[in-house]
């Protein structure tokens, strides 16, 4: 049995440890003295349980550090085994300090009042006022304890409070009224709609409240906001808001956001469902039809997840060449690699088609092509000559592109074009293009042949 050191004794039993300490929690008459007696007996554990009807005392003490302890204890007073604990017992007690002048003494009670759960449904009255707490912090616990105490009646009528505070000209109760609607579970559902408004809020503390709550009440209040949250998870200025959105929008069912009205939802299913890899293959039909997206950005993540889904892309070869030629010029390159990758022999055809656009008046029409022809890696060795006339394009940005593709193609294709690498190197008017020669030359121990670097 370990002994207890508390006041100056040693105790051979925690049990008489813990009376010495209530004791001195109710009667000392140093106000220190009895907050270091509650914080002791706090924290002993099993023997403090014994004590929970001097804790409730202890809430009516004149000082407000032993009050805070006190409400703190019958907030997270639990017993080891799930039995029943005494604490539940002085739920009338705990009432008292919803008007305590120390908002953190509130607060506290509420929760206490919230792990009493419906054994407390006498203070209804008090938690109902609690919700028009001056401190956002109180009103939030208000709620969370009244769908814990009256779930059926009392947690509704906290909703249609909670309403009227998301009006609030103060933003922090705006966000405390967003929050707290979390907690209130199917007693919220009716009022997503209005919550759904605060995802708009011009603060972020109010967004982010709101965000939370969605994702506390689940997918049935997701997916009718699932545009907004998209909005936010996408392009959010705040971080958190960001982070949160996307937590809600991950109990979404990916297939189901990609066929949604919202451009935003379809791009973060499209994206999600790419990061899958192989796993997206038993959405492949779904996939193979938004490659047809009227937005180039999901048809862009839909080509990304073709080119890691497997074998089973092969079965929509004929949905991959097709955007080969996508309105999109960022896609085109996209596709080439899932035909690269999934579909090899496919390839030869589409580098003809590639070949052909390095003649095209259009810039990023000539890099995108540029671009595809290097995602077919060593099959593009035959057509590494056209790479090499790109070489002399008059747009910087073609002749970069053209350097990166030679290199993607292989050692064999830097050697194959070395003699024009070296000429970019030493007279090309652009610092980038010159400095991507040199570091290509120099990757393939060709720098000290044509004295460069």
């Amino acid at each position: 049995m370990l002994k207890v050191n508390y006041g100056g004794k040693t105790f051979d039993r925690r049990g008489t440890a813990a009376l010495a300490m209530a004791e001195d929690m109710l009667r000392h008459k140093d106000a220190i003295t009895r907050r270091m007696a509650i914080s002791c007996l706090f924290h002993l554990g099993k023997e403090s349980l014994e004590h929970a009807a001097d804790f409730a005392t202890a809430l009516q003490d004149e000082d407000a550090g032993v009050r805070y302890w006190a409400s703190v204890w019958l907030a997270s007073a639990r017993t080891r085994d799930g039995s029943k604990s005494k604490a539940l017992e002085h739920h009338s007690a705990m009432s008292a300090p919803l008007s305590d002048p120390d908002p953190g003494i509130r607060y506290w009670a509420a929760e206490a009042l919230f792990a009493c759960g419906r054994a407390a449904v006498e203070e209804v009255p008090a938690l109902t006022t609690a919700l028009l707490d001056t401190d956002p912090g109180v009103r939030v616990a208000a709620a969370k304890a009244l769908a814990a105490v009256d779930p059926e009646v009392s947690a509704a009528k906290a909703a249609e409070v909670l309403l009227e505070a998301l009006d609030s000209e103060e933003s922090y109760f705006r966000a405390s009224a967003a929050e707290g609607l979390g907690f209130l579970g199917t007693a919220a559902m009716p009022h997503t709609e209005r919550l759904g408004q605060a995802l708009g809020d011009s603060y972020a503390a109010v967004r982010l409240s709101a965000t939370k709550s969605f994702q506390r009440l689940g997918l049935e209040a997701i997916q009718p906001m699932s545009a907004l949250l998209a909005k936010l998870a996408v392009s959010d200025p705040d971080h958190e808001v960001q982070a949160t959105a996307m937590a809600c929008l991950k109990k979404l069912d990916l297939p189901f956001a990609l066929q949604h009205e919202d451009v935003e939802l379809r791009r973060w299913a499209a994206e999600g469902l790419a990061k899958l890899e192989a796993k997206c293959a038993e959405h492949a039909p779904l996939l193979a039809a938004a490659l047809k997206d009227d937005d180039g950005t999901v048809r862009g993540w839909v080509a990304v997840a073709f080119s890691v889904m497997g074998p089973t892309a092969a079965q929509f070869a004929g949905d991959l060449k097709a955007a080969l030629g996508d309105a999109a010029v960022e896609v085109r390159p996209l596709a080439m690699r899932a035909l690269a990758r999934q579909v090899p022999e496919a390839v030869p055809e589409a580098l003809a088609y590639f070949v052909e656009l390095l003649k095209h008046d259009d810039p990023s029409t000539r890099m995108s092509s540029i671009e595809a022809i290097g995602f077919a890696r060593d099959q593009a060795m035959d057509v590494v000559p056209s790479l090499i006339e790109c070489l002399g394009d008059e747009n910087v940005k073609v002749r970069l592109a053209s350097l990166e593709a030679i290199a993607s193609v292989g050692q064999r294709a830097v050697r194959k074009a070395d003699k024009a690498i070296a000429k970019l190197a030493k007279t090309d008017p652009d610092t980038d293009v010159r400095r991507a020669a040199v570091t290509q030359l120099r990757n393939n121990m060709l720098a000290q042949k044509f004295d460069v670097g």
